[in-house]
């Protein structure tokens, strides 16, 4: 199904988004996002120096992905200590002692990298909780993953 909406009287599927965008352009001094030349006054949705096409779009003044970035960390060193671990054993072949520190990090690695792809996925739901629940989240994971770590370094060997 076409949802695409045509100008009446020219028949042009972007003809009242065009006329938005040239309005706009008669009383503001935007570069082109391309070649940075001042768009102020222009005629078409063209841009006469590099060919650019453009459409008027809403979009985020300043995306927050601090939050969302910062509860991913550790959740991306555990799955690096992971794979260093799983190159390690492939490499050198499976230590001669008890390591369940080792087995630990392969395991938690892996759960990481889902719960990684996971979380980046939901990031609308993450983006539309509070602060406060964004914090919590933050916390946990680096708690979580900061225990492990250590638990792993001075108990997982025997």
């Amino acid at each position: 199904m076409d949802n695409t909406v045509q100008d009446p009287a020219t028949g042009d599927p972007d003809g009242d988004d065009r006329e938005l965008l040239l309005e706009y352009l008669r009383h503001n001094n935007p570069p082109c996002p391309v070649c940075g030349y001042c768009l102020r006054e222009l005629t078409h949705d063209v841009c006469p120096e590099c060919g650019q096409r453009f459409r008027l779009t809403v979009g985020s003044v300043k995306p927050q992905f601090g939050m969302l970035l910062l509860c991913m960390v550790p959740m991306i060193m555990v799955s690096g200590l992971a794979l260093l671990f799983a190159a390690l054993v492939v490499d050198k072949g499976l230590p001669q002692r008890e390591v369940w520190g080792l087995w630990a990090i392969l395991i938690c690695g892996v759960v990481d990298v889902v719960a990684c792809v996971a979380l980046y996925r939901a990031r609308g739901w993450f983006f539309r909780a509070s602060v406060g629940v964004q914090a919590a989240i933050l916390m946990s994971s680096w708690l979580v993953h900061a225990g492990l770590v250590l638990a792993s370094f001075m108990y997982g060997v025997r």
